[in-house]
């Protein structure tokens, strides 16, 4: 009899162990969580993610409505925004994933009105912010700011052969050609010294290396 209860005790004990040990953390391993971040249409992400579709959709009306353009500059919205796209193109490795999905932004980066998204260094070795700030609203959104857009021209003319690329379109303009070189800059090329001079910073009649 003794036996019998024995071994009813021990079948008691299987069973029961690895509840105990999923209930009280006793060397199991919970599950990940896989459940995918919520992404607020008012958050950094948004407002990033919705320029580049208009830019790449040609709605240069629409994307420049997430830049915050100075008043006396309004009349230039569309250019700054196919500027800017230009300049992100080929400046910047956007990964809209690194930026913050909450209407809030980045709230440890000590910056509580913005956020930067990437980082253009000069030929001086001096490095500008690409940031974007939260317009209160209503309604509330986040904007590249106004820093940010006093810059784009600047940028945008340090590329070489701006004639080329505001003649070129968007999907053109960042695409690749041989020897993994921009489209744009091989027209500059066959536009002679002068025009590769310009596409091509740092070049000499004697080579075009970067």
């Amino acid at each position: 009899m003794s036996r019998c209860w024995a071994g009813l005790a021990l079948v008691v004990l299987a069973v029961a162990a690895p509840a105990a040990h999923g209930q009280f953390g006793l060397g199991g391993r919970s599950a990940p969580d896989t459940a995918p971040t919520a992404v607020s249409p008012a958050s950094p992400r948004a407002a990033v993610q919705a320029f580049l579709e208009r830019a790449n959709a040609g709605d240069w009306d629409g994307a420049a409505e997430y830049l915050s353009v100075p008043a006396a500059e309004r009349d230039r919205s569309q250019t700054l925004a196919r500027r800017l796209k230009s300049v992100l193109d080929q400046r910047v490795a956007i990964d809209v994933q690194q930026l913050s999905p909450l209407m809030t932004g980045d709230t440890l980066d000590g910056d509580l009105a913005g956020d930067r998204l990437a980082v253009i260094t000069r030929r001086d070795g001096h490095e500008d912010p690409v940031r974007l700030t939260r317009v209160s609203g209503p309604p509330v959104r986040w904007v590249f700011s106004t820093v940010t857009v006093s810059q784009v021209d600047a940028w945008f003319n340090a590329l070489g052969a701006p004639w080329i690329r505001e003649r070129t379109p968007p999907d053109r303009c960042s695409a690749k050609g041989p020897f993994n070189v921009y489209w744009w800059q091989w027209i500059g090329l066959g536009s002679g010294p002068a025009g590769a001079r310009s596409c091509w910073p740092g070049y000499s009649a004697r080579c075009c290396v970067r």
